[in-house]
């Protein structure tokens, strides 16, 4: 099975980062009106004859359980993401996307595609194994980017990439690392590595905001927020 842009369908990645649809300091906080309104420019999309392939992060769920490090570590941090992916599986059905969830560890191309075969939406989230190791949300979107010849848009809270207080229209091999330098600290860490895995990877990425239909005009192909991969 090919996935790309054939018979009429256009598939994009769209990864729905934490800070999008969860509270940044508020544990198990679900931003119940940012989802909806992602959920909202989603089904415009696939009016627009473009099928989502969605993933979504784990927010002030998993990752605060994750950063909780002793012997219940685990199940508290699966837990927190079968708990957060229902929050969004739910939203989701009910604004009309036929969505089938996949947790992280049983992620694979073929499993996604099998859904995509069967007229369903993938919803695949991030995860932890049994041994503790986190599998991230950002790696499933870069490694279905890859492997399908597909773009990604990252959800944000924020516009895109900002260099003192301005949004960057691109960022690329040559110019990332010096420029990020300068993004507020508290930051730098997610996106930093959200844009090496990126640029590692040779995709193409925009990251955006849910706002302004940002989402939406991302996947139509349209200039918003921050290019990650080819400038020019």
């Amino acid at each position: 099975m090919v996935v790309g842009s054939s018979g009429g369908i256009a598939y994009r990645i769209v990864k729905i980062g934490g800070s999008a649809i969860t509270c940044k300091d508020v544990p198990y906080c679900f931003k119940v009106s940012a989802a909806k309104e992602i959920a909202k420019q989603i089904v415009k999309a696939t009016y627009h004859g473009i099928a989502p392939i969605l993933i979504h992060g784990g927010g002030s769920f998993g990752h605060y359980e994750a950063s909780i490090v002793d012997e219940r570590t685990v199940p508290r941090t699966s837990h927190a993401m079968l708990t957060l992916n229902f929050l969004v599986n739910s939203l989701l059905i009910k604004s009309g996307l036929n969505t089938y969830p996949v947790p992280g560890k049983f992620f694979t191309v073929d499993v996604t595609k099998s859904i995509i075969r069967q007229g369903m939406i993938p919803l695949i989230f991030g995860d932890i194994l049994p041994e503790g190791k986190v599998i991230s949300g950002d790696d499933i979107a870069v490694t279905l980017a890859r492997e399908l010849d597909l773009g990604i848009v990252f959800v944000t809270d924020v516009e895109g990439i900002l260099n003192q207080g301005r949004i960057m229209d691109c960022v690329d091999n040559d110019k990332a690392f010096p420029v990020m330098k300068t993004v507020n600290p508290d930051v730098t860490g997610g996106i930093l590595e959200k844009v090496r895995k990126i640029l590692r990877a040779e995709v193409d990425a925009v990251i955006t905001s849910y706002r302004d239909e940002n989402i939406l005009r991302a996947m139509r192909g349209e200039r918003v927020g921050t290019r990650v991969g080819k400038c020019g």
